[in-house]
């Protein structure tokens, strides 16, 4: 019987500490979750209007080049277009466009990527 009680409570010791890793662990990970929450949010990087999905306009990197920009009045919806500064690489569709000179992008399967102005946009 002591024997079992020996081993038994080993298995206890080992439980218990196999449970203060995961505690801190589990502590570490939503300090990087945070992390992330603040920079999204302290960035505006997401920002949610009625319907659509937006990216913010005032991030800007200072190392970024300017690629030359098309002009509004000849972009229409169904264009395929990118963006100057953000996304270069990503090619996206203009799905409506607002009075106030912004469009709303759409990826290759229509579904809303951001909203950007229209000076920004480049035509394919």
């Amino acid at each position: 019987m002591e024997l079992f009680d020996g081993f038994f409570s080993i298995i206890m010791a080992v439980w218990a500490i196999l449970n203060i890793i995961l505690f801190f662990k589990i502590w570490g990970m939503t300090n990087d979750v945070k992390e992330l929450k603040d920079y999204i949010i302290g960035n505006n990087f997401v920002k949610s209007t009625s319907s659509e999905i937006g990216i913010s306009s005032e991030i800007q990197s200072e190392e970024e080049t300017e690629l030359p920009k098309s002009d509004p009045n000849s972009l229409k919806i169904g264009d395929r277009v990118r963006h100057n500064k953000y996304n270069k690489d990503k090619i996206m569709i203009i799905g409506k466009i607002n009075n106030d000179g912004s469009c709303l992008c759409l990826d290759e399967q229509g579904h809303p990527l951001a909203t950007y102005s229209l000076e920004n946009l480049i035509k394919e």
